[in-house]
């Protein structure tokens, strides 16, 4: 991703005009009458790089009296987090504003909660934030109809890192990591998002704590791998692997970085972990990648390492998209994915060798799409992607004869209503199957081509 630094802020200038809503700008000349407000967070980062600014979240040093000062004029202020010195502002428009207290934070290494004391500036405020290139605010000096008029306020360099794309840890690497190993995570996402490297000190400190990131909630990890992986996928994995964070949050990789193809087909004797990677790339080309896909595209091939076998001089895989999906199941369980993401995409990833085996032959597609995906057209879709993303190359023919497919009506159960009941769920689906493969709608013939299916003897029997 290109660096946008948006223009005409310096060392010497540091004056700002900021867009804001008139909602936004009502709150804070408002604010403005008791004390000095500072526009904080990655919203200042955003709108200094000319990216699109979204949540405004206020700091001021007179915590508790803006706060009565605001619920004095009307306004709605949800007061569940104050004890950690911050209150939810709810304007007419429905915005939501954060108004925070300017606090240090200090953390017992264990939990992640902090216990939160004043200080008495900006500057200290600042200080307890994660990267420079975060720890930036905005005095505000004028507030007009839409927009506001205000002064940069940068201790710790974060401008010039922005300008350079580097992502630096405020102070000291170690302690900022050890106050949340979270941000071990959110360090590689804003190198991915913002197309930035990471500052040498702060890789290093990645490098040595990564194992901090157990005392993490898997929930809080998924959400960060999430951000990362849709920002951008392929870079998100080897930004992982690179700094060794893998070995505490996918395993799976250095197996896969271990084990080798050979020059058949459409792998040239990468690695499988490279293959992965270039397979991410293909689907954010194909695609407007979603994080289903993503992770089936990354899991597809974790289980070849497990399987691997040379066989005259070949190197072979055989079961490893069974594999794959069993590896896939655990790690997105581990990680706390929701059911229906857990099997999409553990599903998707089985099938996806099923569906390079089936493309051309109407029957094993009709099988394919009959016995083994269920009918489902996620299940199916996903597959789909994951197939083209392996190869690198569009499956429109593919997904025009499952549409095809979806036409026919499904064949109804008084068709098979003299079979015993054990035999009547096979039969319809291999029924379903012939009809596919034979583009069959009239219920006469499907009665006869009921007529004519085998029973294995265990299914023969009446219950």
């Amino acid at each position: 991703m290109a660096r946008r630094v948006r223009a005409g802020v310096s060392a010497d200038s540091r004056r700002i005009v900021f867009p804001v809503n008139p909602y936004v700008a009502s709150l804070l000349r408002d604010i403005a009458t008791v004390d000095t407000p500072y526009i904080v967070g990655g919203v200042v980062r955003d709108f200094l790089m000319g990216a699109p600014s979204y949540d405004v979240d206020i700091a001021v040093r007179d915590f508790d009296r803006v706060v009565e000062h605001l619920k004095g004029l009307g306004y709605k202020v949800s007061e569940e987090a104050r004890s950690f010195r911050v209150v939810k502002v709810m304007l007419d428009d429905g915005e939501v504003v954060d108004v925070a207290g300017f606090r240090t934070e200090e953390y017992d290494m264990v939990s992640r909660k902090p216990r939160v004391a004043p200080v008495e500036t900006i500057e200290d405020d600042l200080s307890r934030r994660d990267f420079t290139v975060n720890a930036m605010a905005i005095r505000v000096l004028d507030v007009g109809p839409d927009r506001v008029v205000g002064e940069l306020v940068d201790p710790f360099g974060g401008y010039a890192d922005l300008r350079a794309g580097v992502v630096r840890a405020v102070r000291n690497a170690v302690a900022r990591i050890m106050e949340d190993p979270l941000r071990i995570l959110r360090a590689l996402r804003f190198a991915v998002k913002l197309g930035f490297s990471i500052d040498r000190e702060l890789w290093e400190a990645i490098g040595l704590l990564h194992p901090e990131l157990r005392r993490v909630s898997a929930e809080r990890i998924r959400d960060e791998l999430n951000k990362m992986l849709l920002a951008d996928p392929a870079r998100a994995v080897e930004l992982v692997w690179e700094s060794g964070v893998w070995r505490t949050v996918m395993p799976f990789l250095g197996p896969m970085a271990a084990v080798r193809h050979d020059s058949r087909a459409h792998h040239h004797g990468e690695t499988v972990l490279e293959h992965t990677v270039e397979a991410l790339r293909n689907l954010a080309r194909l695609h407007e990648p979603d994080l289903r896909s993503v992770l089936a595209v990354l899991l597809h091939d974790a289980g070849k390492p497990a399987v691997v076998r040379e066989v005259d001089g070949k190197v072979m895989f055989v079961g490893h998209a069974e594999t794959s999906a069993e590896i896939a199941r655990k790690w997105l369980r581990a990680m706390r994915y929701d059911s229906r993401t857990v099997r999409l995409v553990s599903e998707a990833v089985r099938l996806h060798e099923m569906v390079h085996n089936a493309r051309g032959s109407r029957k094993a597609l009709a099988k394919l799409w009959v016995e083994e995906a269920s009918e489902d057209p996620e299940v199916m879709e996903l597959a789909i992607r994951v197939a083209e993303a392996d190869k690198g190359e569009r499956y429109d023919d593919v997904r025009q004869l499952i549409e095809e497919f979806k036409t026919y009506p499904k064949p109804r159960g008084w068709l098979v209503l003299d079979l015993p009941p054990r035999a009547r769920g096979y039969v319809l689906r291999k029924l379903r199957v012939l009809q596919l493969t034979q583009g069959i709608s009239d219920p006469e013939e499907l009665r006869k081509l009921a007529r004519g299916i085998s029973i294995p003897k265990e299914k023969n029997v009446e219950t």
